[in-house]
């Protein structure tokens, strides 16, 4: 009986959704068709407002209409997106105001994921994760765009070298958020391989970004690559060496200062003897950490991800926490993909369906569990990790927010044609595809996969 009204639930909800999509597009069709009759004077100076706030406000109702669905909300925010694509489009037009949004989401999108994770358990599992984070996330880059020029090629698609390692880069972060609720009702026989999953996650958002700016700062000094070696060359080389070391030294020590401000604020509301820590805190320092580190040439995501990775949590921090959670999950998370949703050309998603079909795939049994096995599989009786446990992790590759806020700003940054390295809808739209199949297949199947593995109790 529970299991027949947890069933007919989750259909419920599947039937909400997409009947909330549908009058969402529905919206999206009467606003074009009658937009011309409402006087341009009466809107024209509050149309970037009412639609930031109108976005918002849509990012929370993602968040409710995923929940008692298999679906994330990170995908039903995508097809909301794409639905009011005419109704968004004066606010994607804005690109400051889009960058802002995107900027900002992210900033709070890393604090949030340095908050997720206990300090004192990341140093139990830094080997394993320092090598996913770093050693595969360069080889999943690699792979990726390789697998992305030989796509390019079988489909009749050609694709840049440039455009195949920025795609490749963009798209190296994993982002196991979206598979974090999954993880909440799944009993792994190793806690530690859920840690090493969601602090990979973190890191390899920093570390991705830090890759995808190498190699746009390769091609704005050098011009555009001509073979895939130059994406090794363009990491290793001196120029790259001494911009990586910047961002993330001057990124860690911002993001420590940050930390310490936190830390600060916070027992000094103890000492005053008030049972809450300030939201104030939490919204305003990860800013600053960005806008600091940016100022003196490091990180800013990496500033931000450092500050929130060393807070350690309270329960008089917790009822902040919790709204910043719901700050993050709710409203930055929704909104960046409900912007993804609505830069995409549908006429050009479609184009491109069978290259960004086959790359998903390509990307998910693939790219993900070569770059597993090779920065973990030597080192897997060290970190005590067997086959099927390797396994397990090859499957969890969601890509998620990071890939679409690099997605966003690089498509949009007038890179791609002012170095004529390729269309900025063909970037968007073959990301889209791999964010579409990572967020479709494997959060639904990973407790199956669980099982078959013999990962899980």
């Amino acid at each position: 009986m529970i299991a027949k009204l947890s069933k007919l639930k989750r259909h419920s909800s599947s039937f909400i959704l997409l009947t909330s999509v549908t009058v969402f597009a529905i919206f999206n069709a009467l606003f074009v068709q009658y937009s011309e009759m409402i006087p341009v004077d009466h809107v024209g100076g509050i149309t970037p407002l009412f639609l930031i706030g109108g976005m918002f406000l849509l990012g929370t109702i993602c968040h409710s209409l995923s929940r008692g669905t298999i679906f994330p909300s990170f995908l039903v925010a995508l097809f909301i997106g794409l639905s009011m694509h005419n109704l968004l489009e004066p606010l994607i037009e804005n690109s400051a105001a889009l960058n802002m949004i995107v900027t900002i989401s992210a900033v709070y999108i890393l604090f949030g994921g340095g908050l997720e994770i206990s300090f004192s358990s990341f140093r139990k599992i830094v080997l394993p994760t320092v090598l996913l984070s770093f050693i595969g996330l360069v080889a999943s880059t690699l792979f990726m765009a390789q697998g992305l020029s030989v796509l390019g090629t079988v489909t009749g698609m050609t694709m840049s070298v440039s455009l195949a390692l920025l795609l490749g880069a963009i798209l190296a972060s994993t982002d196991p958020a979206a598979i974090i609720p999954v993880f909440k009702e799944l009993k792994l026989k190793k806690d530690r391989i859920k840690d090493i999953l969601v602090s990979e996650s973190a890191l390899t958002d920093v570390v991705g970004t830090l890759v995808t700016l190498a190699f746009i700062t390769y091609v704005e000094r050098a011009g555009a690559f001509t073979h895939m070696s130059q994406g090794i060359s363009a990491l290793v080389s001196m120029e790259s060496m001494i911009f990586l070391s910047k961002e993330l030294v001057v990124g860690s020590i911002v993001g420590i200062i940050g930390f310490f401000a936190i830390r600060f604020f916070v027992r000094q509301r103890v000492m005053r003897a008030e049972c809450h820590a300030d939201i104030g805190f939490f919204i305003a320092i990860p800013i600053m950490a960005y806008a600091f580190a940016v100022l003196f040439g490091g990180s800013g995501y990496l500033a931000s991800f450092i500050a929130g990775l060393l807070v350690v949590l309270n329960e008089k921090v917790h009822k902040t926490e919790t709204f910043f959670n719901q700050l993050v999950e709710g409203i930055a998370k929704p909104s960046i993909f409900i912007l993804l949703g609505a830069l995409v050309n549908v006429q050009m998603l479609l184009q491109y369906a069978w290259f960004g079909i086959l790359a998903g795939l390509v990307f998910m049994f693939i790219v993900r569990p070569a770059s597993v096995f090779l920065s973990l599989g030597f080192f897997s009786k060290k970190i005590d990790l067997n086959t099927r446990e390797l396994l397990f992790m090859s499957w969890v590759r969601e890509t998620g927010v990071i890939p679409a806020v690099l997605l966003v700003q690089v498509a949009y940054s007038g890179l791609l044609t002012k170095y004529d390295i390729g269309n900025p809808e063909m970037l968007i739209s073959i990301g889209m595809w791999v964010i579409i199949m990572t967020l479709v297949i494997q959060p639904p199947l990973t407790k199956w996969v669980a099982r078959k593995l013999e990962v899980s109790n």
